[in-house]
């Protein structure tokens, strides 16, 4: 990236919004774009036409950002829904493994669920916690259920209940990982798009410089959006100076 550094103490300074700040930085190029366009078209600077590309797909990156955060929180709070009605349905599946298998817990097992095997709990049928354990629970009770003869299985909760339950907490964690993807996707394309613009505004603030106003910052960039500050009296006197060979200038 191309570093911007005067040495002149003059007494006025430009203050640019931090690079990783997007809505200073596009709220900059966007004025920058707007004072621009009342200018002569031959007067503009050489990075105008792009600048003002890429606030528009700036412009279109946010809007796009916000529909998949949006989109990303609806499927969230459906995905907490259904692993809410998951967890009633499997410990009512449990319960009803308990009472069955109220001699044999272990045999609870095959229908996908853990029996502790030793201390004071041994035999207890456990009930499983994180959202893998419980899919993992509800793909092995169905799969054991639909292998046994339809007149030996459970009936509560009915088979088809649990399958549909089971295909909605699939298919919605799916879709929560789809909806958070596709918002990386569109802040990675937010923040290149930043990037962009905050190199090329530095650029076309170089250019009015050395152009328009002799290579001093003028108050007539804030025309343009830029932050026209005061430069201290210690700072002017500094810059004034001669700096030693090998050192870096002053910023803008």
């Amino acid at each position: 990236m191309l570093r911007v550094q005067f040495n002149n103490g003059a007494p006025l300074r430009i203050k640019l919004p931090r690079a990783n700040t997007k809505q200073a930085v596009l709220d900059l190029a966007q004025a920058f774009v707007a004072y621009e366009a009342t200018r002569p078209e031959a007067s503009r600077t050489p990075y105008t036409a792009r600048i003002e590309t890429a606030v528009t797909a700036a412009l279109a990156a946010q809007d796009a950002a916000q529909d998949q955060e949006a989109a990303r929180k609806a499927a969230s709070e459906a995905l907490k829904r259904t692993e809410q009605a998951v967890r009633r349905t499997v410990r009512q599946l449990r319960s009803l493994l308990a009472g069955h298998f109220a001699a044999t817990p272990e045999r609870a097992q095959a229908w996908g669920f853990y029996v502790r095997q030793t201390g004071r709990s041994a035999g207890q049928i456990l009930m499983p916690q994180a959202r893998p354990e419980l899919l993992a629970c509800l793909n092995e009770y169905i799969a054991t259920e639909t292998a046994r003869p339809e007149a030996e299985r459970f009936t509560q909760p009915p088979l088809a209940e649990v399958v549909t339950l089971r295909d909605n907490l699939v298919q919605q964690q799916q879709s929560r990982n789809q909806a958070h993807q596709s918002r990386l996707q569109e802040n990675g394309r937010s923040s290149n798009l930043n990037a962009q613009l905050f190199e090329d505004l530095r650029l076309a603030l170089t250019y009015l410089m050395v152009v328009e106003f002799a290579g001093e910052p003028d108050r007539m960039l804030a025309q343009w959006g830029f932050e026209v500050v005061a430069r201290s009296r210690t700072t002017r006197e500094d810059a004034s100076e001669p700096s030693p060979e090998g050192s870096v200038p002053e910023a803008v």
